[in-house]
């Protein structure tokens, strides 16, 4: 029998980048100029492109005629430099432009006209002031037209190298910069902004605005509360020309989580407008009550007309004063102690003389700090020699070098050599980021910060040659971040050990790091260290039986109980849940707040339960079962609503609640339900209440916090928990719904501890209609969240059941490629031919591997559009010609998949010319919705017959015609509210969530499309809904709250193991270190969308971790397609994260260490095995327990 092996998988990579033609460019060689002839109106017929003299030469001889020719490059962030320095080399060249940027996503522009070159045959340097072309963005093309004056015109480049100072005897172009529009605005000048409760799910009720000493002064009151104001702006131009804002303010004791905004900007009052812009964002906010003056990336193309501040609250209270908001075209230039608490000398140090140990950087300073500082936007470098920054001394090196910057190439790295032992590290560093984050879903932003060690990160090498890598803290937020500009940045030291050097790595092509001082705190240390979400220690379940229930009168009310949970209900004159006892506890006790079970109501009016008229309550006894029915009657408050409060007891460790309304009078309304609501549950003490929230990916934590999400997508289980771990046990929510009912789920973490409310989203209820509500249950348990997930998990073994067999080929397959049969990628668009076969050989070659090719665009018509009909083959050469490349691809192993729309239908498409406007999904004001204004295509209502008659039909025919491995299904799976109908024609329940038509819509589709053939939707879909197709793409990882669950963890991967998950993590290339999402698809077992170009979308970084992450996925694919996975299984610390996946012959654990620095000694405990081996499957090395 071969041994059983266990293996530990540890996330570490490094490596260069890639591109194409990359700069800086020496031109030995042709980096892949191309001729465009179809650029222009005069084409020569023998452009000819020649390498001579070190240099490249494009020429034309044909007089009167030209050419333009293209250069591809990898992307280059052109705020990495000030200059561009041209060598080049011209002569007889006719009107045109030299130079033409393609930057970003749009048509590109002139950088210079041939006019503005010197046409004398002789070699110049040109120096392209970046700043003064206003360039900022992505360059990823250069265009460069030569018009034939005389012939032959010619134009050579020697080199193209970036810069950040104009070298002697060089042009510079443009030979001045702009003249610098600037707007100021004082805070105090403008209206005093009125409170907005609505727009927010935590308004506080103590909140004030108001003008005073010339500033805006804002305030909150309430933890884990804020507030949203608003006034009007009449008087402000259109923002197009300004790129930057400058604020000065003051702040203290924001909540800084999430990523909304501080200062929002609005074409349009009322807080909904097209066209807006977050300037400021909460986590930008420094508030360390300090005046503080920062500069702001802003894109605001349009004249305000409202602007917005918000401010949330950490702890009892929370204020924030603003003086200006300066709007500037350029980066403005500001003294450093406007930015930073500098002074000179070290009076004002924090840190004892005798602990702090200054680094002189003199020896290894290799750079001038001025020119780079300006750059940052800084208008000078301190003179003196010791100075004090944050309270922390600096020695600054002295001479013309005065900073130690690292490499421009990343491969290299910045070292100071060090003595002697320390707990901290003090850095006075200052960073130059790239312009755009594109670790995100949707276009890039402006990149304000960034916590990952896959752009930066410290080493500290000790003298036993031990070396540890550390994230700094920076102290002007208490975070784990590095933001572009200069700050002091702490770097805790691990061991006590004595160092030896410290090196600075920077893994981003567009990011330097200039570093001012070093100096290290010999003493205890001073800088607090943030808090990092970690797990609680693990509590086991203990055996605990519910016993019989109990139904006891008590005055006003019941005591309902099992031996686990006892519940002191009212009944007479309302409803509501008095107190609540958890028999589970050791050493503890719960307590909840008293109030209303559920709310119901009509539009704005909502009426507790505790405000309802009950009648005589009626006990039933049957064996262990007991069952409490109450009438309930909700007309005398104004809400035609009327039936009883069932409660039963007995049938296990629930408190099982039905709530059964039917509507009165002789009106049809659209009835509000929360139910239930619980509210100020703690367990034992408020801290440490902890919850489990099962919105997409999990959250579980136990810091403030609030929660909201439609049950779908955004919530797919059906499962809530509060728990203590430390006493041992918990309370868990539950619903029982498979009638797929629309609602949401809430949660928050308070003040006065936790709360759960579920809202079920009004529809049209005709009279004496029954509304449709889920059986729902609380229930104590012993153990911890780990219970909770397994009593869901049991309930749901007892009715899923997958409408088709799962593909165990497809739970293997983790590399999905999307490709385009469009765009000359899968086709050679010039003759015509599929080359999937080249395709498949340049993925394998590169990412090691190809489990899936999906083809996103095999069915789209430049006629018909790109959905809706599925059948225009002879536009990308014929059927046969599709169907003999997908076979192909199947013999080399290779599954294909293939994309249909799940709502969309082109109005120009054949069955949509006579159809859509009868199946589009109709808005609340009875319009056809539209999925982008002014486009063609429709979302259909997936409730109609019509649409999914004709969507299973097109399924089952595309099946049969071209034979793919398995078939997409776009946009299902989020079940959001912006695909609810209101049409009355459609037959459907008015108006209709996505829930119930899409469970339809995948039945019909799962039951047209062969067995064999897997389906999957664009997101997970809710628990009932997922057996009606085998998986789906997911965005848990995208979309999870780092701050609360840093393991971005997917529990629906987990407790639906079968169902497969594609991680789409991000759209935009993994390049500029920014990578990092990619980790957690894999730390999760799950598969990978990807999508990118393999010669610029990925950096060598993120290509060798994807190779060896891919590799180990199916070198061991009996684990991570096995049905025995565990989720976040307990370590020996709180901060490092392990999921278990064991198959028949190996278990996998991966592990994710959420801590900043270096994790060392005993990581996890499992019990001992015979003849077990472990090792670390990246490194290959055994690992001895």
């Amino acid at each position: 029998m071969r041994p059983f092996i266990r293996l530990l998988l540890l996330l570490a990579v490094a490596g260069p980048a890639l591109g194409q033609a990359t700069l800086p460019l020496e031109f030995r060689a042709d980096p892949g100029w191309e001729a465009q002839p179809g650029y222009l109106a005069n084409p020569a017929q023998n452009p000819r492109v020649e390498v001579r003299d070190g240099a490249v030469e494009l020429s034309i001889a044909e007089p009167g005629k030209g050419m333009k020719f293209r250069l591809a490059l990898a992307p280059f962030d052109c705020s990495a430099a000030d200059y561009l320095l041209l060598r080049y080399r011209a002569s007889n060249l006719g009107p045109g432009y030299a130079l033409w940027a393609m930057s970003g996503s749009g048509p590109g522009r002139e950088w210079i006209n041939t006019a503005d070159l010197k046409c004398d045959g002789e070699w110049h340097t040109l120096a392209l002031d970046l700043v003064g072309l206003q360039e900022s963005g992505m360059l990823h093309a250069l265009l460069t037209e030569v018009q034939c004056q005389g012939p032959p015109a010619r134009i050579a480049f020697a080199s193209l190298v970036p810069a950040d100072e104009v070298p002697a005897g060089a042009d510079v172009w443009p030979p001045t910069r702009p003249e610098e529009p600037e707007l100021v605005v004082r805070a105090a000048a403008l209206p005093v902004p009125k409170a907005q409760p609505t727009w927010l799910l935590n308004p506080t009720s103590q909140a004030t605005a108001r003008h005073r000493d010339g500033l805006l002064h804002l305030r909150v009151a309430g933890a884990g509360k804020g507030m949203k104001w608003a006034a009007p702006l009449s008087e402000l131009p259109d923002l197009s020309p300004y790129r930057y804002v400058t604020v000065r303010y003051r702040a203290r004791g924001f909540e800084k989580g999430g990523g909304d905004y501080f200062i929002w900007l609005a074409n349009e009052v009322g807080g909904q407008a097209p066209r807006f812009a977050q300037p400021v964002r909460l986590p930008d906010v420094v508030d360390d009550d300090q005046w503080l003056t920062a500069v702001f990336p802003l894109e605001a193309p349009f004249q305000p007309r409202e602007i917005a501040f918000q401010v949330q609250s950490k702890g009892a209270s929370a204020e924030a004063w603003i003086d200006t908001l300066r709007f500037t075209s350029s980066r403005p230039i500001i003294p450093l102690a406007e930015v930073l608490p500098l002074t000179e000398g070290h009076a004002a140090t924090r840190l004892p003389a005798k602990q702090a140990c200054l680094v002189d950087l003199t020896p290894v300073a290799n750079d001038r700090a001025e020119p780079r500082l300006r750059r940052l936007g800084f208008s000078s470098w301190p003179a003196a020699e010791r100075i004090t920054v944050r309270g922390i001394p600096f020695r600054l090196a002295r001479g013309e070098r005065n900073i130690l910057a690292t490499p421009r190439d990343i491969d290299q790295v910045a070292t100071v050599p060090l003595q002697g032992k320390a707990s901290e590290v003090y850095l006075l560093l200052a960073a130059r980021l790239p312009a755009l984050d594109l670790a995100r879903m949707g276009d890039g932003l402006p990149l304000r910060s960034f916590e990952n060690p896959e752009r930066f990160v410290v080493r500290l090498t000790y003298q036993d040659g031990v070396t540890d890598e550390i994230f700094p803290i920076r102290l002007g937020s208490g975070k784990h971040e590095v933001i572009p500009g200069v700050d002091v940045y702490c770097v805790p030291v691990p061991r006590g050990a004595t160092l030896r050097r410290l090196t600075l790595r920077n893994r981003m092509n567009a990011g330097r790091f200039l570093l001012g001082g070093v100096t290290l705190n010999t003493g205890k240390a001073l800088t607090p260290r943030p808090v990092v979400a970690g797990l609680p220690p693990a509590a086991a379940a203990r055996p605990m039986a519910p016993g019989a229930g109990r139904i006891q009168k008590r005055l006003g009310g019941f005591l309902v109980a099992n031996n686990l949970l006892s519940l002191d209900l009212q009944t007479v004159n309302g409803i509501g849940l008095r107190a609540a006892e958890n028999h589970c506890l050791r050493g503890g006790k719960m307590r909840i707040e008293p109030g209303p079970l559920f709310t119901v109501g009509i539009g704005e009016k909502l009426v507790p339960s505790t405000r309802v008229r009950t009648g005589s309550a009626v006990v039933r006894r049957q064996g262990q079962r007991q069952t409490l029915t109450v009438p309930v009657d909700a007309t005398a408050a104004g809400v035609p609503l009327k039936g009883e409060f069932v409660c039963r007891v007995g049938e296990g460790a629930d408190i099982l609640f039905d709530l059964r309304l039917k509507v009165t009078g002789s009106q049809i309304v659209q009835p509000v339900v929360h139910f239930p609501t619980v509210s100020g549950v703690v367990l034992g003490s408020v801290e440490d209440t902890w919850y489990l929230w099962c919105r997409k990916g999990g959250l579980i934590n136990r810091v403030p916090h609030f929660e909201w999400g439609y049950y779908g997508g955004q919530y797919p289980l059906q499962v809530a928990d509060f728990f203590n771990p430390a006493l041992g046990g918990g309370l868990s929510l539950a619903t029982y719904d498979l009638k797929n009912i629309y609602k949401s789920w809430a949660m928050a973490k308070q003040e006065n501890g936790g709360l759960w409310r579920i809202e079920y989203t009004p529809r049209e209820y005709r009279p004496g209609e029954q509304l449709e509500i889920a059986p729902t249950a609380l229930r104590a348990h012993s153990g911890d969240w780990r219970a909770a997930l397994s009593e869901y998990r049991r309930w749901v073994s007892t009715w899923y059941r997958p409408q088709v067999p799962r593909k165990p080929w497809f739970l293997k397959a983790f590399n999905y490629r999307q490709h385009w049969a469009w765009g000359n990628d899968l086709r050679n668009e010039q003759t015509g031919q599929w080359r999937i076969e080249e395709v498949i050989a340049a993925d394998r070659e590169f990412f090691g591997c190809l489990d899936y090719l999906h083809i996103f665009d095999f069915g789209e018509s430049r006629v018909y559009g790109r959905v809706g009909d599925y059948c225009h083959y002879e536009e990308l050469g014929g059927r046969e010609a599709m169907a003999a490349a997908i076979e192909r691809a199947k013999q080399l192993g290779v599954p294909v998949g293939v994309y249909i729309e799940g709502y969309l239908c082109d109005i120009r498409a054949q069955w949509g010319r006579d159809n859509v406007l009868r199946y589009a999904i109709q808005t609340a004001k009875g319009e056809p919705l539209l999925y982008s204004p002014g486009g063609s295509e429709y979302m259909m209502c997936p409730a109609t017959k019509g649409w999914r008659d004709h969507l299973a039909a097109t399924y089952q025919r595309v099946a049969g015609e071209i034979r793919p491995s398995g078939m997409y299904i776009d946009q299902l799976g989020f079940l959001d509210a912006w695909k609810t109908c209101h049409s009355r024609e459609h037959g459907h329940l008015v108006p209709a969530y996505p829930n119930r038509g899409e469970a339809a819509l995948l039945q019909a589709i799962r039951a047209a499309v062969p067995p064999g053939i897997p389906t999957l939707t664009e997101e997970t879909p809710c628990d009932v809904n997922s057996q009606y197709s085998d998986g789906a793409l997911g965005y848990s990882v995208t979309w999870a709250n780092p701050e609360l669950a840093p393991h971005r963890v997917d529990l629906f991967r987990f407790l639906f193991p079968d169902f497969k998950v594609f991680q789409l993590v991000s759209y935009n290339d993994f390049v500029e270190g920014g990578w990092h999402l990619l980790k957690w698809p894999f730390f999760n077992g799950e598969g990978t969308w990807l999508h990118n170009p393999i010669t610029t979308g990925f950096s060598t970084d993120a290509r060798d971790f994807l190779r060896q992450a891919f590799a180990i996925l199916n070198r061991y694919e009996d684990a991570f397609a096995s049905s025995d996975v565990e989720p976040l299984v307990p370590t020996r610390r709180p901060t490092l994260y392990a999921n278990r996946f064991s198959g028949k012959r190996h278990t996998v654990w991966t592990f994710f260490n959420a801590d900043y620095t270096t994790a060392r000694g005993e990581l996890l405990r499992l019990p001992a095995s015979q003849g077990g081996r472990f090792h670390d499957a990246f490194t290959g090395k055994p690992i001895r327990p």
